[in-house]
């Protein structure tokens, strides 16, 4: 007897293989980086939901086995959710994982060498705790956004580069426009945010919880005191 499958069918198997896959790797997360994950207060389902986010965007630079789609799901702790639309990584992306003729293996260690030296000069030997506490200190005298990027690019030189500032900047306000965030308090905390956890952050399935508390918190008191208890979590 010869069994047939459908095109539906087959197609059913890879996304029910996938989904697999993306619970998983969610779990893997959650179990690898048990502190830094409590403290953002990621969930088991948000923990998928970026890792799906991640994979998906895998597909279209042909990332495609597990060990490198994994490989880039870890990068994207780092850089954010959303790298591949990040002005400060456009160059690097393009070098590495949009150069499609090199084996995708080798263009996952080209971007993961990048990506290592971008951390290296970002963070300066300072943690989240430490970079996060700056960004409250730039909403209590009321920095613009444009100052606080400068403050925050002046002390952490690795963290947005001048050529890539002006592009960031834009981005940023644009994507701020889009989620609603018209207070000028508001509207720095997510760009000041978005240097730190990436663009698009607000819809990084891991910072929810962040974003719960830009969006509901209108006192500018409240914001920062807030905002320092977040990032406390992670000193």
């Amino acid at each position: 007897m010869v069994i047939k499958f459908s095109k539906q069918q087959f197609e059913t198997f890879e996304s029910d293989a996938a989904d697999r896959w993306d619970r998983e790797t969610g779990q893997s997360l959650l179990d690898l980086y048990p502190s830094h994950m409590a403290s953002l207060g990621v969930s088991p389902d948000q923990a998928v939901a970026f890792v799906r986010t991640v994979r998906e965007y895998a597909l279209p630079y042909q990332v495609t086995t597990k060990r490198d789609t994994y490989k880039l799901v870890i990068i994207a702790m780092s850089l954010g959710a959303h790298f591949p639309h990040d002005p400060r990584f456009a160059q690097a992306v393009s070098a590495t994982l949009g150069q499609l003729s090199i084996p995708q293996d080798r263009r996952l260690i080209l971007l993961a060498d990048h990506v290592a030296n971008h951390l290296q000069e970002c963070w300066s030997g300072k943690g989240l705790g430490a970079i996060g506490g700056e960004l409250v200190a730039c909403l209590q005298p009321a920095l613009t956004p444009e100052e606080t990027l400068d403050r925050l690019a002046s002390r952490h030189p690795g963290i947005v580069r001048s050529v890539a500032r002006q592009a960031m900047l834009t981005a940023c306000l644009a994507q701020a426009d889009g989620y609603g965030l018209q207070d000028p308090q508001h509207r720095t905390a997510y760009l000041g945010a978005a240097a730190i956890h990436g663009v698009y952050w607000f819809d990084n399935p891991l910072m929810a919880r962040l974003r719960q508390i830009v969006e509901d918190t209108e006192n500018i008191d409240d914001l920062c005191q807030k905002l320092a208890q977040f990032y406390e979590g992670f000193a």
